[in-house]
């Protein structure tokens, strides 16, 4: 009996574990899908009714990831709904938050020293 229930406490903390690791998402992002001469904006809030505070490049690396909108862990949204991400784009020193379907990992960046 003693035996299951430590087995068991180790396995939920190692899911536990699991589970805030992959809910952190990547470090830093790049735009995907846009074809040359488009652009990724970036807004104040996440949505598209809130003023756009300049635009990203196709192209464009090394976007720092600064979270998601809506927060669904592990789980997948709900059907219809739009994912944004919050991004810091160091060469145009511009943050904001753009739609997640236009980014996607860039695991080629330096990690900044602290």
């Amino acid at each position: 009996m003693v035996r299951h229930f430590l087995f068991s406490s180790f396995l939920f903390s190692l899911g536990a574990s699991l589970a805030f690791a992959t809910a952190d998402g990547p470090d830093f992002l790049q735009t995907r899908d846009l074809k040359k001469g488009e652009v990724l904006c970036l807004h104040t809030e996440h949505n598209v009714s809130s003023p756009a505070l300049g635009c990203v490049p196709a192209g464009a690396r090394c976007l720092a990831n600064m979270g998601y909108y809506p927060e669904t862990g592990d789980a997948p949204p709900p059907p219809g709904t739009i994912v944004w991400a919050k991004i810091h784009d160091a060469e145009h020193n511009l943050t904001g938050w753009g739609m997640a379907k236009w980014l996607g990992e860039d695991s080629g960046c330096p990690v900044p020293k602290q």
